[in-house]
């Protein structure tokens, strides 16, 4: 079975083991059909257990796990993914993509010259932040947006940029 990630866990908040996660996906409501959290490392399941309940907090959420009732006991899992089966996500919308269909894309610009590698993804709000691994061992960034993304490809996973939006990722 196929596991991705959804979100992590950022840290915690007070004492009783409550978590402070940050979603990987802009579909919340996902986490209203969970009955358990997944928790794992390079998406490999390492430890589950039943929600106790699950708050919104400011950008982030505040999770309870059954079983987790102190803060040291939560520490342990800081950094951990937030992991869910394939087959629990819902279709995506029409301009819509899941990032692990496109993770490791070969990257293009305007010219069909290639440039890199598609190898993670930021959010940062308005629009999601590419990271690209140029050809020649340089990272570089560029806006998830109509202007700078020209065409995504998912069935041949090839991803076409407009390089004036290419920022180097040291600058």
């Amino acid at each position: 079975m196929k596991f991705i990630r959804i979100g992590f866990i950022k840290g915690t908040h007070g004492l009783s083991g409550e978590f402070k996660v940050a979603m990987s996906t802009e579909n919340i409501k996902l986490l209203e059909t969970l009955e358990y959290f997944m928790l794992g490392k390079d998406r490999k399941v390492i430890f589950s257990s039943k929600i106790e309940y699950v708050e919104p907090m400011n950008d982030l959420f505040l999770v309870k796990l059954e079983n987790i009732n102190d803060v040291d006991t939560a520490k342990k899992y800081k950094g951990y993914e937030i992991l869910i089966p394939m087959t629990l996500l819902p279709e995506e919308d029409d301009d819509e993509v899941y990032w692990f269909k496109i993770e490791g894309a070969d990257v293009f610009d305007q010219d069909d010259v290639k440039v890199g590698i598609l190898v993670d993804y930021i959010e940062s709000g308005a629009a999601d932040i590419f990271r690209i691994k140029g050809l020649d061992d340089k990272y570089y960034l560029i806006s998830n947006n109509k202007d700078h993304v020209l065409s995504i490809d998912v069935r041949n996973k090839r991803v076409v940029v407009n390089t004036q939006g290419l920022v180097d990722e040291d600058l």
